[in-house]
């Protein structure tokens, strides 16, 4: 299986259940990993043979920065459902969903989801 990966991509949301959080908003960063056969790609040299990975940085970014939930885990569910809605090619995905500047006392990088899906 080989991957595509979009990593450290950087968007403004409104999402989480502190308080300000879905007010105010904050940064989230995003890495994905795509699982797929690209060989076939590989042979054609076809864009249509291949996933357009701009078109998957928009999805995220649509749901990071268009749409609001209290939990990251529902929105790590959301984009993945539309990324597989999207891409008949993808066999499973990797997304993690990080926040830096979570409402959380105490030094630290980020807080984060990561969920691992595949298709049924």
């Amino acid at each position: 299986m080989d991957k595509l990966i979009l990593k450290s991509c950087k968007f403004y949301g409104y999402h989480g259940s502190a308080d300000g959080e879905r007010l105010f908003g904050q940064p989230f960063v995003v890495d994905i990993e795509l699982y797929l056969a690209s060989n076939i790609a590989g042979e054609t040299d076809s864009f249509k043979d291949a996933v357009d990975y701009g078109r998957v940085y928009d999805i995220i970014e649509d749901y990071v920065e268009n749409k609001s939930f209290s939990l990251v885990e529902c929105l790590a569910e959301e984009i993945a459902k539309a990324v597989f809605k999207e891409f008949d090619i993808i066999r499973g995905l990797k997304l993690a969903i990080k926040k830096p500047q979570a409402k959380l006392v105490g030094k630290y990088e980020y807080v984060a989801i990561e969920i691992e899906r595949f298709r049924d």
